[in-house]
């Protein structure tokens, strides 16, 4: 505490640390950029190797709807449905359809892709955790991003 301005509220996804009243609900949702909000795959820890030249920390999975889940660098199969099983990947339409962000009959698309983009970067703008010139890329990257297995 700085000045007798008090921090804000944990922004943590960790029950122990989001659920502020102890009724089991998160008050303070975890900050969500857009890759994770809106996600046209999965980031994970343990990429496969990559030489020496640079350290890289996590590797990304798109959601193509035709691959088998990947393995990482350990061999272990990343889980990108949460089945507990190596399966094919869901396209994003599934994988969308799965997380709650299309409802029953709804199509992906470029617009649900950008309005879903849009949400999560006004939410962020609101909160101050990203100026507004990031805003701007983002909206502006939703419009040009290729969509993974399309």
């Amino acid at each position: 505490m700085e000045k007798d301005i008090a921090p804000p509220p944990s922004k943590s996804d960790w029950l122990e640390l989001g659920d502020m009243d102890g009724d089991g609900v998160f008050e303070n949702e975890a900050i969500a950029l857009p890759e994770v909000a809106c996600p046209l795959g999965l980031y994970y820890p343990y990429p496969q190797s990559r030489g020496e030249r640079g350290v890289v920390w996590a590797d990304f999975a798109s959601f193509d709807g035709q691959s088998l889940e990947p393995l990482d660098g350990r061999g272990v199969f990343v889980d990108m449905n949460l089945n507990r099983y190596l399966d094919h990947r869901e396209s994003v339409d599934q994988a969308w359809h799965r997380l709650g962000l299309l409802k029953p009959g709804e199509k992906f698309s470029r617009s649900k892709y950008q309005a879903c983009v849009e949400a999560a970067v006004d939410k962020l703008e609101q909160e101050k955790l990203i100026t507004e010139w990031v805003a701007a890329r983002y909206v502006q990257q939703a419009s040009e991003v290729d969509f993974p297995g399309q």
